[in-house]
């Protein structure tokens, strides 16, 4: 039994990566950009020819009519739920189990988020507590395919269509992800994409709201962008006489949407090798029993952003997930907690105790009378505190079988010294 890492032993993962440094470009669109630096055309208000190209091929791209380039995947969901016309008092279910962006967007409309549990293998949203928490109140759905996996989308169609809700996607972490062959994005009313440097598409700073309703597109424009930027062109009639510069500055560059262009072409590609490394990872490392990946069904289709795992405590030893943790870091492994504190229980959501500086939001949850706890979300509650790992998958963009065999042989190290680390653990706490 070799000795672990953590306790004077060798690293296991000694591999360099072969996939190169990410976000990647080409040199082709390098210098694309460089000449557009040189000549000054650091700004377009968004009226730019690239910028409506990239808005035309990212279309195309997911099978809907329209898009939107905004300046960040936060502003895009904002966009996705303004456009669905979500107003003050409003309320809107959500996953207690993301990013804040999620949820901000709803705040920032003025409306309550009403916070469904997620399901144990993925932490994905589930349609059984989303159908619960609706109200006569309830005006959508923000479902967010964390990850990279593709949340149960059929279901959550049926139930937004039987409740006459608007359904809208967070696809920040799921470029590219699938259900039967059809994009995620393409599902809901419409969806916002992160395209910053650490997503699956990756420029600067930039976002992209998708939508085949022209209603659902021009509330997002007058909303967010600048009148210059062909928005009266563009908007029906109906909304010609709210375009003026009262906006949400969420405007993008011709550089970030050069960048985006160069890598749409290369984005499937780029996913099928995550999705190798990943599916090869998760085959080496099947007969430890402490630790499993999601088993999706047939024609799902994840992206990978990141690949997340349960953590099962009671089948190790009682080695709790902490200690595992530091464990594989030592061999070479992270294995961060992406969600380790649910959102309904961040200070900025608690209406009644809140003394902090002021938010937009606070008086509009206080009149709501919305309460949040920690016992209306018991699986997102064990995910974020006990059983959630996720290994960061971005960089994995050409097969890494040596990479992944060594990183399942320090999965496999760790599990011959349970008992070891069991009892390094005991010695902690005692002197702790």
């Amino acid at each position: 039994m070799a000795k672990l890492a953590l306790f004077g032993g060798d690293r296991t993962v000694t591999a360099n990566r072969v996939s190169p440094p990410w976000p990647r470009f080409s040199r082709k669109v390098a210098n694309t950009v460089a000449k557009m630096i040189e000549e000054g055309r650091v700004s377009s208000l968004g009226t730019g020819e690239i910028v409506a190209e990239c808005e035309e091929a990212f279309a195309k791209y997911h099978g809907v009519k329209y898009t939107l380039a905004v300046s960040s995947g936060t502003a895009s969901l904002h966009c996705a739920v303004a456009g669905c016309d979500i107003a003050p008092g409003d309320e809107v279910i959500t996953s207690p189990y993301s990013w804040g962006a999620t949820t901000g967007c709803i705040l920032h409309q003025g409306a309550v988020p009403v916070f469904a549990d997620v399901l144990e293998e993925t932490g994905l949203l589930d349609p059984a507590s989303v159908a619960d928490r609706i109200t006569r109140r309830t005006r959508a759905i923000v479902v967010v395919h964390i990850y990279g996996q593709p949340a149960d989308m059929p279901a959550l169609r049926r139930i937004a269509r039987k409740h006459n809700l608007a359904l809208i996607e967070d696809c920040s972490q799921a470029h590219g992800a699938k259900i039967n062959g059809r994009l995620v994005g393409s599902f809901g009313d419409a969806a916002g994409f992160s395209c910053m440097y650490g997503k699956l598409l990756g420029t600067t700073e930039m976002g992209m709201m998708t939508t085949s309703l022209r209603d659902v597109r021009d509330r997002a424009l007058i909303l967010s962008q600048q009148p210059g930027r062909r928005t009266r062109s563009l908007v029906a009639k109906k909304y010609l006489k709210y375009v003026d510069s009262l906006i949400y500055t969420y405007r993008v560059t011709d550089i970030n949407c050069a960048l985006l262009l160069d890598q749409l072409p290369r984005l499937a590609g780029w996913n099928k090798n995550r999705a190798a490394n990943r599916n090869l990872l998760a085959k080496l490392t099947d007969d430890i029993p402490f630790v499993r990946f999601p088993v999706y069904p047939r024609g799902v289709e994840p992206s990978y952003h990141m690949a997340t795992l349960r953590y099962h405590e009671d089948l190790a030893q009682g080695v709790t997930r902490e200690t595992f943790q530091r464990a594989m870091r030592e061999e070479g492994v992270g294995l961060p907690t992406y969600v380790s504190t649910p959102i309904p229980l961040w200070e900025r959501l608690q209406a009644r105790r809140y003394q902090g500086p002021a938010t937009s939001w606070m008086k509009t949850l206080a009149a709501s009378g919305v309460k949040y706890s920690a016992t209306d979300i018991p699986v997102c509650m064990g995910l974020s505190r006990k059983t959630s790992l996720q290994m960061p998958f971005n960089d994995y963009t050409e097969p890494e079988p040596r990479l992944m065999r060594q990183y399942a042989n320090a999965f496999h190290k760790v599990a011959e010294n349970l008992d070891a680390l069991s009892k390094w653990q005991k010695k902690q706490g005692r002197n702790s």
